[in-house]
């Protein structure tokens, strides 16, 4: 999916009110947010490559920085992002049917 949409372009940042609203990339987040909401997106997204191309591996430390930005990104619209339930079930539907969700985005 990264290479589809690119690293900057990948839909992370919720859309402020409606559950069906677009979301954003990191790139386009001043769209709905003002810059200092964002700027900590950017530094906790950084962080999150840097620990990867670092140690791709430890996966505790990726973990840890990843949940920060998840965080982040709950705190900018919470009625909208979704639950971690939910969001586990996005990612087993997408373990179990390989390719489905690039097929959706052509």
């Amino acid at each position: 999916m990264i290479a589809t949409v690119g690293a900057n372009n990948l839909p992370l940042v919720p859309h402020p009110t409606d559950l069906k609203g677009t979301w954003v990339g990191l790139s386009q987040a001043q769209q709905y947010y003002e810059p200092e909401q964002v700027a900590p997106l950017l530094t906790s997204y950084e962080t999150v490559k840097q620990v990867y191309r670092s140690n791709p591996e430890h996966l505790s430390a990726l973990g840890e920085q990843a949940n920060q930005l998840q965080q982040q990104l709950r705190a900018l619209s919470p009625t909208v992002y979704p639950e971690t339930a939910i969001l586990k079930r996005e990612v087993s539907f997408c373990a179990l049917h390989p390719g489905s969700f690039t097929r959706s985005l052509s």
